[in-house]
């Protein structure tokens, strides 16, 4: 069962409870979130969602990974796919897949996301 825009919207929403100073510049995500549909799909546009994972060892070291489009270093991750029922689910599906760390070891902690990136291309 793919992720529904509910749930989406639910772990948004308590994004910006948990970080309420960036209400403002999310603002343009939550409304689309509002007016759209199927944002788990990454034909979807202009917004999609995508899901990653930071890896922390002893409180100390994080796992990072080279993103071989975008020529950057970021943290694991990618997009949604059917079989991911939460966005938790989807990150640490992510984190398996390129990292090879098994789904088993890893303790998701909080439920909340850490991070939201909003960024939508401007066509002329």
């Amino acid at each position: 069962m793919a992720i529904s825009d509910a749930e989406i919207s639910r772990t948004h929403l308590a994004y910006i409870e948990r970080y309420p100073e960036e209400a403002v510049l999310l603002a343009e995500p939550v409304e689309r979130l509002r007016q759209g549909s199927d944002f788990d799909s990454r034909r979807t546009f202009p917004v999609h969602v995508t899901a990653g994972a930071l890896l922390v060892r002893d409180g100390v070291e994080i796992l990072l990974s080279g993103h071989r489009a975008y020529g950057l270093t970021l943290q694991p991750g990618g997009h949604l796919e059917p079989v991911d029922t939460t966005l938790v689910d989807a990150a640490v599906r992510e984190l398996a897949e390129e990292t090879g760390t098994g789904a088993e070891a890893v303790r998701p902690v909080p439920q909340t996301p850490a991070y939201v990136e909003y960024g939508c291309a401007v066509t002329r």
